[in-house]
């Protein structure tokens, strides 16, 4: 029983010390180099964002023309405008779909449109 006390308070002593010391150590301080933090190049974040080509869309400048019509006139197989099993390249039919902002409810077809 004496042998476990023994034990205990050593070991006490000892997450003591361990303690103590983590909470007095200091950041290690940086030596002289030549490479110090004003002649290292500072990095710069930059956003990279890709264009999307739109299957309905064409662009002239700064004035985009859309809308079914379009998407025909780009398409090469015009008829899978109609299939509702096409594949995704062929598009989406929501793309030419006129809805509310608001309430999100349909309002009718984009059959042409203009966008400055």
């Amino acid at each position: 029983m004496d042998n476990e006390r023994h034990v205990m308070k050593t070991l006490l002593v000892l997450s003591s010390v361990l303690v103590a010391g983590s909470l007095l150590a200091q950041d290690p301080k940086p030596a002289d180099h030549p490479m110090k933090a004003e002649n290292v190049p500072q990095r710069r974040d930059t956003l990279v964002t890709a264009k999307v080509n739109k299957t309905n869309e064409i662009k002239r400048g700064t004035v985009a023309y859309s809308g079914v019509v379009v998407q025909a006139v780009k398409s090469k197989q015009p008829w899978q405008l109609v299939n509702p099993f096409a594949p995704a390249e062929c598009g989406s039919g929501y793309q030419n779909n006129d809805q509310d902002i608001i309430t999100h409810q349909s309002n009718g077809i984009r059959l042409f449109s203009i966008h400055f």
